[in-house]
C-alpha cells in the first residue's frame, strides 16, 4: 500500500550495509538481502525499526534523525542486538544529510 511502499527494499539496503560492516562475504550478503526483503515474515530488528521510524506513516511524518538515533540507543540490549545497533548508529552518524529515509 502507499504507506509501506519501498519499506522492504529500504530495510534490505540497511541490512546489507550492516552486513558489509560485519565483513559478510558476497553470498552471505545476498542471503541477508533476501531475508530482509521478506522481513515482515519475521522482523529483522534494527534495520526494520530504523525504516519504520524514518518513513511517513498515516498517523505521523517521518521522525527527525536525532530522535531516531535516541530511540535506537534506548533499545540497545533490550529491543536490538547491541552489535547491530552500534553499527546502525554509526551509519546514522555518517548520514549527515539524512539521505537514508523514505523520500
Amino acid at each position: 500500500d502507499q504507506y509501506t511502499k519501498g519499506h522492504s527494499t529500504r530495510v534490505a539496503k540497511y541490512s546489507v550495509m550492516i552486513g558489509q560492516r560485519l565483513g559478510y562475504d558476497r553470498q552471505a550478503l545476498k542471503q541477508l538481502e533476501y531475508a530482509a526483503l521478506l522481513h515482515d515474515v519475521g522482523k529483522i530488528g534494527v534495520a526494520d525499526a530504523y525504516d519504520a521510524m524514518t518513513s511517513n506513516r498515516s498517523y505521523r511524518d517521518c521522525l527527525d534523525q536525532k530522535i531516531v538515533r535516541e530511540e535506537i540507543e534506548r533499545g540497545i540490549g533490550k529491543q536490538f542486538d547491541p552489535q547491530f545497533a552500534e553499527i546502525m548508529l554509526r551509519i546514522i552518524d555518517e548520514d549527515t544529510d539524512y539521505q537514508l529515509h523514505e523520500f
